[in-house]
């Protein structure tokens, strides 16, 4: 069996990379419709499949002097602005496998705790269809 290591997989908003990058997350989901009816065997609900969509979230950290990646700064102008972003979710070696889109921020913070780093999490809205890919070969 491969495991891959989490930190090999990582999230590019707008195509820059996160600071500091902590972690990530994809979630996948899909509405279900109920088609029971009055005739439904042994009165089992019965479903099929409906609309889909996804969210990821981000972690960070606070670092405002590095403008070459993305940032909190970048991220609350998004999320102020209504921005669409486009993403970008994979491995980082030639092959491996991405996922990509737009989406909209729907949650942003920033945690500031006492003797310990700041950082920020940063939450987004699939809109539209997610594209499966691989990292180019080049």
């Amino acid at each position: 069996m491969a495991v891959k290591n989490g930190s090999l997989i990582v999230l590019q908003l707008a195509t820059k990379k996160i600071v500091g990058e902590t972690n990530n997350s994809m979630s996948f989901t899909r509405d279900m419709i109920e088609t029971t009816n009055k005739h439904s065997a042994n009165f089992a609900k019965t479903y099929i499949p409906g609309e889909k969509g996804a969210t990821l979230s981000a972690g960070g950290l606070f670092d405002p002097s590095d403008t070459t990646n993305w940032g909190f700064d970048d991220a609350f102008a998004a999320w102020n602005a209504g921005t669409l972003i486009a993403f970008i979710m994979g491995g980082t070696a030639k092959g491996d496998p991405t996922y990509s889109g737009s989406a909209y921020i729907s949650s942003l913070s920033k945690d500031n705790p006492q003797n310990d780093r700041s950082t920020f999490t940063v939450e987004l809205q699939v809109t539209g269809e997610i594209t499966e890919g691989v990292v180019p070969q080049t």
